[in-house]
């Protein structure tokens, strides 16, 4: 089977959070299960543009990727014309096509080349279909939908969602595509030698022997944030020597607000926004963290969860975010709903007994493991495309 990805960011665009991990380390299970993997991407970084020489294959990690010059939009939509132009003249050489997201443009541009081409093209809208995402910016999403993304998504041969939570959510809007479901996977590489504890404390002046609670992932409204530092400061009355990390990049503004919001809580001095971490500082994070919270309004997956998880962190999970039921289940974590008083007391369970955070602490990486090794998660891909071939035969 011969497969292109075509995606706005690749590794090592690490900005852009789990979705530079999780399509790497799938492009990399394929391969390893036999299947011939190209990517097209484009050289987006942030605020910066990837230091890659663009236009041909560059290996990475056993698949070759090609990086494309782009410019954003707003942050967004990565335009690049010669992106565009590599999907027209190539997408032909591939059995299918797999497209990232919706609200981009390499996705519209690949989706329009395989309908000219009639090359059939899988579509990972990555929560881009689920209700909370829709409902921001409506009226632009609706206008866009209607010039673009509706001919895009119909015309699709398949969608692939990662977890039932994604899939029940975006069936909803009524697409005549089939749909399956296929976790995300993770590259557990590296954490096969995790770093010294308390590095991490070290960097930040936070004391070793106090309870750390950590949120790790990029700051956005969906997150639900405001939750998690309101439960905090609610907590902090009985364990009064905590102290919270908000850890990841975000729109300036949006972090303000939050910061102020943890000024009102009387939280500020226990609290430490560190912004964007590298991946080094991310590990470290994972490790010295005493619990890991995600209160989010909807996360169709939370790779930031598993990597919590590899890491022996415990975690506390909105019973919105994809993984929740399954962290809950294997007693790695705890799944909540989003109310207030269930949020708190749950982070105060955890933040007062130790014995609870090492018990679920070591039932992470078995759970995590055992679910979305990239070999595994990429022979299910393999299967749920052969059953669609089968069904539209």
């Amino acid at each position: 089977m011969k497969l292109l990805f075509v995606t706005p960011f690749y590794k090592p665009a690490h900005v852009y959070g789990g979705p530079t991990r999780s399509i790497p380390g799938l492009c990399e299970g394929l391969v390893q299960n036999g299947c011939e993997v190209e990517v097209m991407t484009t050289n987006a970084n942030g605020e910066d543009k990837l230091d890659v020489e663009t236009g041909r294959p560059i290996d990475q990690d056993g698949v070759p990727v090609t990086y494309f010059d782009q410019f954003t939009i707003r942050d967004q939509f990565f335009w690049s014309s010669d992106l565009r132009d590599a999907c027209r003249s190539r997408v032909e050489e591939f059995d299918y096509v797999y497209v990232y997201g919706i609200w981009n443009y390499p996705a519209i541009a690949a989706g329009a080349a395989c309908r000219e081409k009639s090359v059939p093209y899988i579509v990972s809208p990555r929560t881009g279909l689920m209700e909370w995402p829709l409902r921001q910016g409506w009226l632009q999403k609706k206008i866009y939908l209607w010039l673009f993304g509706y001919q895009y998504l119909e015309g699709a041969w398949a969608i692939h969602y990662t977890t039932e939570v994604e899939k029940r959510e975006s069936e909803q809007l009524g697409f005549d595509v089939p749909g399956f479901v296929v976790p995300n996977c993770m590259d557990f590489s590296e954490f096969e030698q995790l770093p010294d504890a308390r590095r991490f404390r070290i960097r930040y002046g936070i004391s070793g022997d106090i309870p750390l609670l950590l949120f790790l992932s990029r700051i956005e409204p969906r997150k639900g944030l405001e939750l998690s530092l309101r439960a905090f400061a609610q907590v902090r009355s009985n364990v009064p020597n905590a102290h919270f990390v908000v850890a990841g990049p975000g729109e300036d503004e949006y972090v303000q607000q939050l910061q102020e919001l943890a000024v009102e809580f009387g939280i500020d001095e226990a609290t430490t926004f560190t912004g964007y971490v590298d991946a080094a500082e991310r590990l470290e994070a994972l490790v010295d963290a005493d619990v890991f919270i995600l209160t989010s309004h909807t996360e169709n997956f939370a790779m930031a969860a598993v990597e919590a998880m590899a890491a022996e962190t415990p975690v506390l999970l909105s019973e919105e975010v994809g993984v929740a039921k399954n962290a809950h289940a294997a007693q790695a974590g705890i799944s909540v709903s989003l109310e207030e008083d269930e949020i708190t007391e749950s982070l105060e369970r955890f933040l007062t007994s130790p014995s609870l955070q090492e018990e679920m602490g070591r039932n992470g990486p078995i759970h995590v493991r055992s679910s979305y090794q990239p070999e595994s998660v990429a022979q299910q891909l393999i299967e749920a495309i052969q059953q669609r071939r089968e069904e539209s035969a």
